[in-house]
């Protein structure tokens, strides 16, 4: 018989489906969106594939589901437009046109400071890059 002073037992079931979807994003992080998506189609094509433990299902899915994500997140990191001018250390010029007067956002919290008050920028598109000069 249990006491009130026993606590239930630790529930770890979720713990090997977190554990491949932290594995599979710092996997895909470090290798790129082509690694990321190969362990998407192999943890996809596990989940799939007969009957399996309850475990084991629930970490194929959060592991296909994360190297979905990884994927897409590195390709479009891979492929913006800055990408290369980035690795390079270069600056960006950014021309900014306050068009009002600041005002208050409105918060889902408690006012007070957390209330501040903003301008917003007009936002255009032209924008340039110069390099910056490393000395060693």
């Amino acid at each position: 018989m249990r006491t009130t002073t026993e606590h239930p037992p630790v529930d770890l079931r979720l713990v090997p489906a977190a554990a491949a979807a932290w594995a599979v994003m710092l996997l895909g992080l470090g290798l790129g969106p082509v690694a990321g998506g190969l362990v998407a189609c192999g943890a996809a094509a596990l989940a799939c594939r007969g009957r399996r433990a309850p475990v084991l299902l629930a970490a194929a899915g959060t592991a296909a589901a994360a190297g979905i994500v990884i994927a897409a997140h590195t390709f479009l990191v891979v492929a913006h437009p800055l990408h290369e001018q980035a690795l390079r250390g270069a600056a960006a010029t950014l021309r900014v046109v306050l068009r009002d007067d600041p005002r208050t956002l409105r918060t889902t919290g408690q006012p007070g400071p957390a209330a501040a008050r903003v301008v917003a920028p007009e936002i255009g598109t032209s924008w340039s890059t110069r390099s910056r000069s490393r000395s060693t």
